[in-house]
């Protein structure tokens, strides 16, 4: 088993993390079938089979490998992306795990600014985030796909974000199995029993769309999940906008301008029917970002967060390799 984890390389990596998430069966190879075995699981609606790595041992290798891959792709793309790029990206990735830690979540919450539709005020509706016994309102999991994944199961506990570049729309969702208080539904259609949580992380003053981005988002999300088009009419929709702390607060609903696409009308509606939501990364929700991802201790001047030290936490290596 040791020489069969050797045999993995970097190219080898992401085919081989693809067949670990497949829950079906997938023919073994060389390498594969000799570091993970198909399980048999029970459940509620009858058996299952998942992949699991075959020991203790091997899924600690496994994570050491994910890790210095993650460290060697860090590492080319910060001598090739600009100071700006990288910003973007470090501010989209803070903005993402925020979602992801409990204690970051339940200030966050706190700190949500509902942006009204016209005839609504700030108070007409609040997120499901603030539902504290909700399954699924902070994830336990994160799952990334890319545009070769078609058949993907959109399941609550899992924060989801695309390894693409430039997927419309979002930055990553993540399913919820409850709504908001005060959402609104289509007149006659059946009160919504989950909530499908839209991120967006974004320095920008105003985040608009159009009619195309959002049918380029709803022709992804059926193409990569199987169970999309059946759930998309009956989900309660959120997007919150995460804001950089410099940035200036979003003030009013994002609008989404037509494009001249042939279902501008739909998607439209369905732009419509999202409730909108925005919270600023400020000096509450940042202190409590670093100190659990960094171990680092802050102060805040003048409501700006200062690292007075720079220690890492010595974190398991299954810690670590689930942030990747």
């Amino acid at each position: 088993m040791c020489g069969a984890v050797k045999t993995l390389n970097y190219d080898d990596l992401g085919n081989f993390m693809r067949k670990l998430r497949n829950e079906k069966e997938w023919p073994g190879d060389n390498t594969t079938h000799k570091i993970v075995m198909l399980v048999r699981t029970l459940g509620d609606e009858g058996d299952a089979c998942r992949n699991q790595t075959v020991s203790s041992h091997i899924r600690t290798q496994l994570n050491i490998i994910v890790i210095q891959h993650f460290c060697n792709t860090r590492v080319s793309y910060s001598a090739l992306c600009t100071a700006a790029e990288h910003g973007a990206h470090a501010l989209e990735e803070a903005g993402i795990l925020a979602f992801l830690i409990r204690s970051v979540s339940d200030v966050m919450v706190r700190h949500l600014k509902y942006l009204p539709r016209k005839g609504e005020t700030e108070r007409s509706c609040t997120s499901v985030l603030a539902r504290v016994s909700a399954w699924g309102r902070v994830p336990s999991r994160r799952g990334g796909f890319d545009d070769g994944d078609q058949d993907l199961s959109l399941q609550p506990d899992k924060l989801y974000s695309s390894t693409s570049v430039n997927f419309p729309v979002v930055d990553g969702f993540f399913l919820v199995d409850a709504v908001g208080e005060g959402v609104s539904f289509t007149e006659g259609a059946a009160a919504p029993t989950q909530t499908i949580v839209l991120i967006q992380v974004t320095r920008a003053r105003d985040h608009h769309t159009t009619t195309s981005k959002v049918e380029a988002f709803r022709k992804r999300m059926a193409r990569s999940f199987t169970n999309w088009t059946e759930m998309e009419s009956r989900l309660s929709y959120e997007i919150i906008y995460v804001q950089h702390a410099d940035s200036t607060t979003l003030t009013g609903r994002q609008r989404c301008a037509r494009s001249g696409v042939a279902n501008d009308a739909g998607n439209e509606r369905f732009w419509s029917g999202i409730h909108q939501f925005c919270v600023k990364l400020d000096a509450p929700i940042a202190k409590l970002l670093f100190e659990d991802i960094y171990g680092a201790e802050l102060i805040e001047e003048a409501g700006v967060p200062v690292a007075t030290e720079t220690r890492i936490k010595r974190r398991r290596v299954e810690d670590v390799a689930a942030t990747v």
